[in-house]
């Protein structure tokens, strides 16, 4: 009887844990991306104080370094089983 108990509430909490693991890592993206707007927010105000000459050039800047960094932050995650 003791063994069922055990067995059940091992697979209790794997079913728990998976939820929670699902849970943060959602979290962490949308962490990531909340990083990604506030860096673009201030990309936005180095072109509004003339560093930048149009939107688009500050976007070129920031885009290859932004997308890799959102892949690393999300993908490990994702890739889980």
């Amino acid at each position: 009887m003791a063994t069922m108990d055990l067995t059940n509430e091992v697979v209790r909490l794997r079913a728990e844990l998976e939820k929670v693991s699902a849970e943060r890592d959602m979290l962490l993206c949308e962490v990531s991306n909340l990083r990604r707007e506030l860096e673009l927010s201030e990309l936005k105000q180095l072109q509004d104080d003339g560093l930048f000459e149009t939107e688009e050039e500050a976007k070129e800047v920031y885009k290859g370094y932004s997308k890799m960094r959102i892949l690393n932050l999300c993908l490990p995650y994702a890739l889980q089983p």
